[in-house]
C-alpha cells in the first residue's frame, strides 16, 4: 500500500512520523470521561425480577471486542435515589482497572443505541464531544500497538494493575482532523478486520472438527478394533457399546494398581522435587508445564510419585480433562493429589491411555463425578468404570495407529494454530500501520 505524500516528525514514543497534515491532542479536548456504576455489581448483587434491575457493560466485554457486543451483558440492581451514568451510541470505554498488563486501558466503541444500560465499575465512559472526531477511527487508534504500549506503562499496581484519570486525560494522539478521512480509514479496518476475523473463525472451527474426528477414530478403536470383518458382542456397557466377540470387558481395578508410590511428611524438606498441579496437563499435549521447589515450600498435596508409562488422570475438576501417560521426561516427578496415578498391571500401558483418552471414557468420567464447583470422582468409583482389554497383540496395534493419528492430527492442528497466530499479528499489525498514517488508505 502507498504511504501519504508528505510526513513530519511526531514527538510521540514510538512513532516517529506522520502524515503532515495529522495534529498533536490531548484526549480531554475530544472528550470527557465518565465513571462506571458505584459499588458493587454482577449476578451476586442484584435481584434479577427487581424493579431497579438494569443491564450493564462487563470490563471482559470491553477486553475481549473491539466493539461492544450486546449478548455479553450481564444485569445490576440500581440503587434507588442514586444517579448513576448511562451509555450512549458513540461512547469509548477504558477499562482501568485489570489483573493483568494486557487488558489495562483496553478501549471498546459502542455502536447501537441503548436504553437504561450502565457501564462496569472497573471501566470508565469516553464521550466525545468534538464533532471533528469519529468514535470509531478514535477507537481503532487506541486499541493500535503503539498507543496501548505507552497506554499500559502509565499503568501502576501489583496485585491489580489501574491507570489513572489524568492518564488519560492527558494522553496525546496525533491524528487527522478531517473527519471524513477518520470514517475511511475506521470503514477500511472494518472491512480488513472482518475478512481476517472470518478467516480466524473458520480456521478454529476446523480444528474443532480435527478434533472431533480425532476422537471418533480413538473411539472407534478402544471400542471396535482394527478389523471391521470380527462379530461382535454386546459389551453391556453404556459408553462402549459392541465390542469384538473376542474382547472382554474388565473394570480397571482388575487391570491397574492406583496411588502405589507417594511421599510422606518424613521426606527430606530441603528436597527440590519437580511438582505438576492438574492446570499443567492437558488432553492435546500433555504435561504442559511444572514448577521446581523445595519441598517444604510444596502445597499438601504434592505428594503422588509418578513414573514412565503411568497414567495420570484429574479426579478433580473432571470437567478439565488432565489426562495423559507420563513420558520418560516427567520420571520420578511429583503430582498432586487431585490426580489418579494408574499403573497398568494385565493390560498395556499403551493401550491404556488411548483408552483414557477416548471421548466416551471421559464422559463415563464426568457422568459419575459428584459436585458443581468442583466436580469430583472418588477412585474407588474410578476404579470400579469398565473398560474394553482386547489381546496383548491387538492393545499394541491400536496404541499404535492411535498413536500415529493422533501425532498427525496434531501436527495438522499446530499449523492452523500457526496460521491464527500469524492472521492475529497481521490484524493488529494493519491496525497500527493505518492509524498512525505509514499507508494511505483514503483510496
Amino acid at each position: 500500500m502507498k504511504r501519504y505524500e508528505k510526513y513530519r516528525t511526531a514527538n510521540i514514543e514510538g512513532i516517529k512520523e506522520v502524515p503532515h497534515h495529522w495534529k498533536l491532542i490531548k484526549l480531554k479536548y475530544i472528550g470527557n470521561l465518565y465513571s462506571g456504576l458505584t459499588g458493587k455489581s454482577g449476578s451476586d448483587f442484584y435481584n434479577e425480577d427487581s424493579p431497579l434491575s438494569r443491564p450493564y457493560i462487563n470490563f471482559k466485554n470491553i477486553a475481549n471486542n473491539i466493539k461492544i457486543d450486546p449478548t455479553l451483558f450481564d444485569l445490576v440492581e440500581i440503587k434507588p435515589n442514586e444517579e448513576q451514568n448511562k451509555v450512549k451510541k458513540g461512547d469509548l470505554f477504558f477499562l482501568m482497572s485489570s489483573e493483568n498488563f494486557t487488558d489495562i486501558g483496553k478501549t471498546a466503541v459502542l455502536i447501537d443505541n441503548l436504553e437504561d444500560t450502565y457501564l462496569n465499575s472497573f471501566c470508565r465512559g469516553f464521550r466525545i464531544f468534538d464533532e471533528n472526531f469519529s468514535p470509531e477511527f478514535l477507537n481503532y487508534l487506541l486499541l493500535s500497538g503503539h498507543y496501548r504500549e505507552i497506554l499500559s506503562n502509565e499503568a501502576k499496581g501489583f496485585t491489580r494493575i489501574n491507570i489513572q484519570v489524568g492518564k488519560i486525560n492527558n494522553f496525546p494522539i496525533f491524528a487527522p482532523f478531517d473527519k471524513h478521512e477518520q470514517i475511511q480509514i475506521a470503514n477500511f479496518l472494518d472491512y480488513k478486520i472482518n475478512l481476517i476475523n472470518s478467516s480466524i473463525l473458520k480456521k478454529k472451527r476446523l480444528i474443532e472438527l480435527l478434533k472431533e474426528k480425532r476422537q471418533a477414530i480413538i473411539n472407534e478403536a478402544v471400542t471396535k478394533g482394527l478389523n471391521i470383518n470380527v462379530p461382535m458382542k454386546s459389551s453391556g456397557i453404556e459408553w462402549m457399546g459392541e465390542i469384538p466377540n473376542h474382547w472382554e470387558v474388565k473394570k480397571l481395578k482388575y487391570v491397574v494398581s492406583c496411588n502405589d508410590d507417594a511421599l510422606n511428611d518424613k521426606h527430606d524438606k530441603d528436597s527440590i522435587i519437580n511438582y505438576i498441579e492438574i492446570g499443567d496437563v492437558s488432553l492435546e499435549n500433555g504435561v504442559e508445564n511444572f514448577t521446581k521447589m523445595r519441598f517444604s515450600q510444596a502445597p499438601s498435596r504434592a505428594r503422588r510419585i509418578i513414573k514412565e508409562n503411568d497414567i495420570i488422570l484429574s479426579t478433580v475438576r473432571t470437567y478439565l480433562k488432565a489426562i495423559t501417560k507420563v513420558n520418560v521426561d516427567y520420571n520420578n516427578f511429583i503430582v498432586s493429589t487431585g490426580f489418579a496415578v494408574l499403573r497398568a498391571q494385565k493390560i498395556k500401558s499403551d493401550f491404556l491411555g488411548v483408552v483414557v483418552k477416548s471421548e466416551s471414557f471421559i464422559d463415563e468420567i464426568i457422568s459419575l463425578s459428584v459436585g458443581v464447583s468442583y466436580p469430583a470422582i472418588n477412585s474407588s468409583v474410578l476404579l470400579n468404570i469398565s473398560i474394553p482389554v482386547p489381546p496383548e497383540s491387538e492393545q499394541l496395534a491400536i496404541s499404535r495407529k492411535i498413536d500415529k493419528e493422533f501425532n498427525s492430527f496434531q501436527k495438522t492442528i499446530l499449523k492452523i494454530e500457526s496460521a491464527i497466530d500469524k492472521l492475529q499479528i497481521y490484524r493488529q499489525s494493519l491496525i497500527s500501520e493505518v492509524v498512525t498514517g505509514k499507508i494511505d488508505v483514503r483510496k
